[in-house]
């Protein structure tokens, strides 16, 4: 009798790398089944979906509270699953907190629990890193530094490469792009990439619509394309962008390609950062959250940047702007300073290309699929 899996990821970052681990996990196994919290992308992969993560994703300790009430029903949800004994492994995708007491629940029913794009402990300090050296069994990490911060805790850990080497394809060049969108390839194109949850929308949105004015009085001639995200619904930007008499070129189903055809990026901090970087496309990193919420981050951060690919560098390769420094007038004086010094914009360009050398081989969820069958069925077998 094949194995049943259960796996969890949270957000819809975490459903994209959910799908391609699970596509990967059925293609050496056919016969094994998974179950878990997931969304469209791990369902068409194969998932059996238990609950929908569309609401789950939240940024920030206080916004948590909005949600406790989901959250709660959710894990009474996966616990009761935990418990139920037909289980032969946890997979956890990201989701830190929420994933770490489901790790604790199953290491408690004996159930091998394998993670899968690890939690920050690099940001939020290591008093987490010893939980999951008790819980975890195998962790398969997509980061190049946090193979070694595990390793030093004692913990089995792998670094398989970053999934999106897999993802990131475009399908157009530039001259086609340029048609589809319509858009003149020969005038300069901002991308406007405002986040994937709600809440980023509602802070961070009206700000670069702002900068988007400001830039647009500065150069008449600019245009901006907004990538997006499959979690945002059209109607959500639709009556801002009307508001702000902009023509700004939504795209759908497109995202890499429309981000390829950009010169210059105005973004919310997240992993599509790391995915621009690998298009090699300059950005200005915006952050914000609820004031007390970001106080307290500040108490527990353990690190002054955030943008994944200023952390991968290990220095400050594009501006970031936090809190009260996300105003519109710092995001347009960077966006003409990128626009106006052509070599500052190139070497840029130079430091983004060596961030793809950092992020390791191929394969991730290949490799990462073959570590947990090859634990199950032949180390471990159970």
């Amino acid at each position: 009798m094949e194995k049943k899996i259960l796996i969890i990821a949270g957000e819809s970052s975490g459903d994209i790398h959910g799908a391609a681990l699970s596509r990967s996990l059925i293609e050496l196994k056919p016969g094994i089944k998974i179950f878990g919290i997931g969304g469209d992308e791990m369902r068409k992969s194969g998932v059996h979906i238990l609950q929908d993560n569309k609401d789950m994703a939240v940024v920030g300790i206080l916004e948590i509270f909005g949600k406790i009430g989901l959250l709660y029903n959710v894990f009474k949800k996966i616990k009761n699953e935990i418990f139920s004994g037909q289980y032969s492994a946890l997979i956890l995708i990201d989701y830190p907190t929420f994933n770490m007491i489901l790790a604790c629940l199953a290491s408690k029913q004996r159930i091998p629990v394998f993670y899968f794009i690890a939690p920050q402990i690099w940001v939020w300090g290591k008093s987490r890193i010893k939980l999951l050296a008790r819980t975890v069994n195998r962790m398969f990490v997509i980061l190049p530094f946090e193979e070694k911060i595990y390793k030093h805790e004692g913990m089995d850990v792998e670094f398989v490469g970053h999934p999106f080497l897999d993802r990131i394809k475009t399908t157009m060049d530039k001259e086609e792009a340029s048609k589809k969108f319509c858009l003149n390839k020969n005038q300069k194109i901002i991308g406007l990439l405002p986040g994937s949850r709600s809440q980023e929308i509602k802070t961070l949105f009206p700000v670069m619509l702002d900068s988007a004015r400001k830039i647009k009085m500065e150069i008449p001639s600019v245009q901006f394309v907004l990538p997006l995200a499959k979690t945002v619904k059209k109607d959500e930007i639709s009556g801002q962008i009307s508001e702000s008499g902009l023509d700004i070129k939504v795209i759908e189903d497109f995202t890499y390609d429309a981000i390829s055809i950009a010169d210059l990026l105005i973004v919310a901090s997240g992993s599509v950062t790391l995915e621009a970087a690998v298009l090699k496309k300059p950005m200005v990193i915006i952050y914000k959250l609820n004031y007390i919420t970001y106080l307290l981050a500040r108490l527990i951060c353990h690190i002054h940047i955030i943008g994944l690919v200023n952390i991968i560098a290990g220095k400050e390769v594009v501006p970031e702007l936090h809190q009260d420094n996300v105003t519109s007038d710092n995001i347009t004086a960077w966006v003409l300073k990128a626009v106006k010094d052509k070599k500052y914009y190139e070497e840029v360009k130079q430091e983004l290309a060596k961030i793809e050398l950092l992020l390791g081989k191929k394969g991730a969820s290949q490799t990462t699929a073959k570590g947990i069958i090859n634990y199950l069925y032949e180390e471990k077998s159970l």
